[in-house]
């Protein structure tokens, strides 16, 4: 993935993804996330690095488990998993 420190919004949706880069975890002004319509099993505990991010959205997804850091995601305000094993 390349450098973007910048990055407030992507949008990843429905691109059969089977996994995430754990250097998701760099893009630390990310707001939104969204990776819905995936093939995405988990999600590494990187992405929990995100302390901006306010909207992540994992809708149709395989989700086995949730990263177990995930609530250090304190300005988290939508967490959609619509559609997913969990």
């Amino acid at each position: 993935l390349i450098t973007m420190p910048a990055l407030t919004y992507l949008d990843l949706g429905e691109n059969s993804l089977r996994q995430i880069s754990t250097k998701v975890g760099n893009w630390t002004q990310l707001r939104t996330l969204i990776l819905d319509n995936n093939d995405l099993a988990e999600i590494p505990r990187e992405l929990c690095n995100l302390h901006h991010l306010t909207r992540l959205d994992m809708t149709n997804n395989v989700l086995r488990r949730l990263p177990g850091t995930i609530g250090s995601l304190t300005s988290l305000e939508t967490l959609i998993l619509r559609s997913t094993n969990l």
